[in-house]
């Protein structure tokens, strides 16, 4: 039978950023991916956002750490995690029939991210203009950090196992969980009956599984659904692109300048679920509203041609925005590691620093605190 200090169910970022950090803390690991790595929320067409701009308060320190990993992370790792710092824009509108009280929501989130040593600063005007010639007239100032960027979620899930699998650990793709088990010890059982052992704990980093994978094994359900993110690869007239990581305060939308003149546009607009497929699929609809908000911001959008839509890539949501990062039993011998919502990409080298020193101390630092199961 085999043994290992940690198990870790699921080969996504997560996953297999938790692995990497246990290893080189001198545990043993064990990944067990039912599909291909990467191959679910850390899927997808194009890439992700690395921004600090517009998060929740709990989640600035380990996003400013995490700003400060990402661009020595493929040499640490040894393998590319496509980071590209391109500088992030969150944008403001005018609101002028309301005193521009989006303006002052903007100084409000600068001020407060300004206090959790986040460099973003407000520019309006001309300097905006020459940060993104781009930008429709409507849009009157912007929250702007030079050092978010854009990153592959599959080259970096993929880099992360590589370098933890080069250290020791054990990674296996192909390789269903059907149940768990927390005694005498914790315990893994697979699609082929065969059982695993973990000395310490196993760690659910399942995401869109983990409360399928709950069920099974017994427990009941954490406050989870699931989500199919809706993602457009755009091509305008004569190669425009936006030159930043761009978001919006007051719209659903974010886009990021791809290879070839591919511009991604997405930023919540939903796909339709399959319970019966377990995909998503894209809404015709949707497709045009989400076209629309972008070329209302970015006017050279309004030309071109949809290259594609993809909302294949499900996504797990909590109610109230922030993960679950929490031991679900007393013994400290399961732990779960879910709720994502889409933008825990950009935290993940930080958040896995933290949880792994949690797993191998049994001291949970104070970052970590918001995030338990049971809310305070």
């Amino acid at each position: 039978m085999e043994v290992a200090d940690f198990i870790v169910v699921g080969g996504g970022v997560y996953g297999a950023s938790l692995a990497y950090e246990l290893v080189i803390r001198g545990s043993s690991v064990t990944v067990l991916e039912a599909g291909r790595l990467a191959s679910r929320a850390s899927g997808g067409p194009g890439k992700r956002g690395v921004r600090a701009n517009g998060r929740n308060s709990r989640e600035l320190v380990l996003a400013r750490e995490a700003l400060a990993i990402w661009p020595a992370l493929a040499a640490e790792l040894g393998g590319d995690t496509g980071f590209e710092r391109l500088g992030g824009l969150m944008l403001v509108g005018s609101m002028a029939e309301y005193g521009e009280i989006g303006l002052a929501r903007a100084e409000a989130h600068q001020r407060l991210q300004s206090g959790h040593g986040i460099g973003s600063r407000l520019v309006g005007g001309s300097e905006l203009r020459a940060l993104e010639p781009g930008v429709g007239e409507s849009e009157i100032a912007a929250l702007f950090n030079p050092h978010e960027g854009i990153a592959d979620q599959q080259l970096t899930a993929r880099a992360y196992a590589a370098a933890a699998g080069k250290l020791g650990a054990s990674v296996r793709e192909a390789t269903e969980v059907d149940r768990f088990g927390a005694q005498p010890r914790p315990w893994v059982r697979l699609g082929d009956g065969s059982e695993l052992v973990a000395r310490r704990a196993i760690v659910l980093a399942t995401n869109f599984g983990t409360n399928a994978l709950l069920e099974r094994s017994g427990r009941p359900h954490l406050p989870l659904w699931t989500m199919a993110p809706q993602v457009l690869m755009f091509q305008a007239k004569d190669d425009y692109q936006p030159r930043h990581l761009a978001g919006h305060l007051q719209k659903i939308l974010s886009v990021k300048p791809l290879a070839e003149g591919i511009t991604m546009i997405s930023g919540g607009m939903r796909g339709r679920w399959d319970d019966d497929t377990a995909r998503g699929r894209p809404v015709e609809s949707d497709i045009q509203e989400s076209l629309d908000v972008a070329a209302s911001v970015f006017p050279p959008l309004r030309d071109g041609v949809l290259v594609a839509a993809d909302a294949s890539s499900p996504e797990t949501y909590t109610p109230d925005g922030l993960p679950y990062l929490d031991f679900l039993d007393e013994d400290h011998r399961v732990f779960v590691a879910t709720g994502w919502h889409g933008h825990g990409f950009a935290i993940a080298p930080a958040v896995a620093k933290h949880v792994a020193e949690w797993l191998t101390t049994g001291r949970r630092g104070d970052l970590l605190a918001p995030f338990r199961i049971r809310r305070r």
